[in-house]
Order: structure tokens, then C-alpha cells, then sequence
């Protein structure tokens, strides 16, 4: 396993400097050749301009790891979260789900969040306007989790930043708490 610094990195551009920095000492570790360094320092500017764009302010610990034929390049964030920015940030998952939300436990307190930020599932909406959710519709909710949807068919395909990140990266995991994001985004060789 080889595992880079961590870097405390933000919305300003002299951070993004050092962030490209990192990507070239770890693909150098990883003994990556030159098109596999060029789509990690891809990777790593359009991620940091991504974020930029769809939360403003922030602050994260920036690191890589890898292993065999997989490189990572993670991110911690923390940033004042809403409604619009929770979306926005999961809209960037491959999968579309807050992997943050794992299990029983995890999908209420994820449903709890959704509620208290306005956001509400058609799903689970009654007749009434109220929010339910049962365990029933969890079971059956497990059982349809292979579909696959393309993520970038909800609308927000358009902005150049995350359309680069999803077509150069293999795979990205994102996980929204609070105001914390727990974002990999997996490269192969």
C-alpha cells in the first residue's frame, strides 16, 4: 500500500498547486507512467475546481493511496451543508446513494437529515404531503439496490469539471454527514 501525505487544502488556488504537487510525488511511488499521471493531476485539478463550484467555502484533508492497479485519491471535507449543496455533492457518485448511509441505523439518520434540510424522496411522500418511511419499503428498497442509473442523466452533466471527473475516473464513493463529505474517487491502470 502506498499512501501519500495529507494535505490541508481549500478553495484557494495556491492549494491546488500543491495538491498537483502531491498527485506527481504519488503517481512517482505508485511508478505510474505518463498517462496515468496526466488523468491523476486531471483528477485532482477538476475534483478541487468541483468543489469550489459546488460548495464555496471549504476545508479538506487531500491524500492518495494505492495499491496493485488502483489509485485513490480522497478527500475529508468539511462545509457549511444544505439542501442544494447535499445534492449537488451526491449528484457526483457513481452509484448516486450517500455511502454514508449504511445500514438500518444509517439510512434514518440519513432520512432524518434529508427532512430537516426540505429534501423528501417521492417515494416515500403519502397523499397527505407527510414523510414515511417503513420498514417494508426499506426491505423491498434493498432488494432494487442493483439497478444501475447513470448519475449524470439527473441534469447536472452539463458542468465541465464533474462531466471530466466521471469520465476519467473508474469509480467515486461520497458520503455526506452533517456537514462532513467523504468523497473516493478510485482510478485503474
Amino acid at each position: 500500500m502506498v499512501r501519500s501525505r495529507k494535505l490541508m487544502v481549500n478553495q484557494k488556488q495556491k492549494r491546488l498547486q500543491v495538491a498537483l504537487e502531491t498527485a506527481e510525488e504519488f503517481a512517482q511511488e505508485m511508478k505510474l507512467d505518463r498517462k496515468h499521471t496526466v488523468r491523476l493531476r486531471l483528477l485532482t485539478e477538476e475534483t478541487m475546481g468541483m468543489l469550489k463550484e459546488m460548495t464555496g467555502e471549504y476545508r479538506a484533508s487531500l491524500w492518495f493511496e494505492g495499491q496493485d492497479d488502483v489509485c485513490e485519491l480522497h478527500l475529508d471535507l468539511e462545509t457549511d451543508m444544505d439542501a442544494k449543496k447535499k445534492e449537488e455533492i451526491l449528484s457526483v457518485s457513481t452509484s448516486g446513494k450517500n455511502e454514508a448511509a449504511h445500514g438500518f441505523m444509517g439510512r434514518i439518520r440519513n432520512m432524518v437529515e434529508d427532512l430537516m434540510y426540505g429534501l423528501t424522496d417521492s417515494d416515500m411522500m403519502t397523499d397527505d404531503d407527510d414523510y414515511v418511511w417503513t420498514l417494508d419499503r426499506y426491505r423491498e428498497e434493498m432488494k432494487n439496490d442493483s439497478v444501475d442509473e447513470d448519475p449524470w442523466v439527473r441534469g447536472t452533466a452539463d458542468e465541465l469539471e464533474r462531466s471530466i471527473v466521471a469520465n476519467v475516473a473508474d469509480d467515486i464513493l461520497v458520503g455526506v454527514s452533517n456537514n462532513s463529505v467523504e468523497m473516493t474517487i478510485r482510478m485503474k491502470r
